[in-house]
């Protein structure tokens, strides 16, 4: 498997949402409409109900927590694409199991 897409509703938006998580060699790099960014491009805006990252190249994305948790638990640091749609990661499970299923099956 390549490829996996979620769809769901955004916690804090209401607004309906994806996350797609693709395989691809290099740095893992989030998309976001027209605008990517490299994981280390992106800066913490807000921890407070959830974490927001943000990058200079436009790319805004809440919610990120569970996803960055599971790259984290996993070892992912790189050979990955995340593609957001709409502003937030869907809630999903309500935590990780989901998003970290899904990146161990990659």
């Amino acid at each position: 498997m390549d490829e996996i897409i979620f769809h769901g509703v955004g916690l804090h938006s209401g607004a309906q949402c994806a996350v797609g998580l693709r395989r691809r060699t290099g740095a893992l790099t989030f998309l976001q409409g027209e605008h990517s960014a490299r994981l280390g491009d992106l800066s913490v805006v807000r921890a407070d109900r959830g974490v927001q990252v943000w990058s200079e190249s436009g790319v805004e994305v809440d919610l990120v927590e569970h996803l960055l948790a599971a790259m984290a638990g996993l070892s992912i640091r790189q050979g990955l694409e995340v593609e957001i749609v709409g502003p937030e990661v869907p809630l999903l499970d309500g935590g990780a199991l989901e998003l970290g299923q899904a990146l161990g099956a990659l």
